[in-house]
């Protein structure tokens, strides 16, 4: 092996790794579906299929997880209306909130 080939590997491995760390962010951006691509009613049949689904709202970086009902929050948590943008308009969906806390 020559000196040319040798730094030719080393570079294609380093441009390899480089690709490789940084395919898990986009592939994970891409992962979660965005309630924008459904109708009200689309989301409604989604939510209610999946049980619980993690879903963007108004962009890539904010998302929400969606239930069905209060089965599927933690038992300290509550069950909350929230409404999210889909595209025919908003639609008014279940999440799971942390609790009330008040101090006296």
């Amino acid at each position: 092996m020559t000196f040319n080939t040798l730094n030719t590997g080393i570079a294609f491995t380093a441009i390899a790794n480089l690709l490789l760390a940084f395919s898990p962010i986009v592939t994970s951006a891409e992962a979660r579906p965005s309630t924008q691509r459904y109708s009200c009613p689309g989301l409604h049949d989604t939510v209610d299929r999946f049980g619980a689904i993690v879903m963007n709202t108004k962009n890539r970086r904010v998302y929400n997880r969606l239930v069905a009902d209060r089965s599927y929050c933690e038992r300290e948590k509550r069950l909350v209306r929230i409404t999210v943008p889909t595209r025919d308009g908003g639609c008014r969906v279940f999440t799971c909130r942390e609790p009330l806390r008040y101090n006296r």
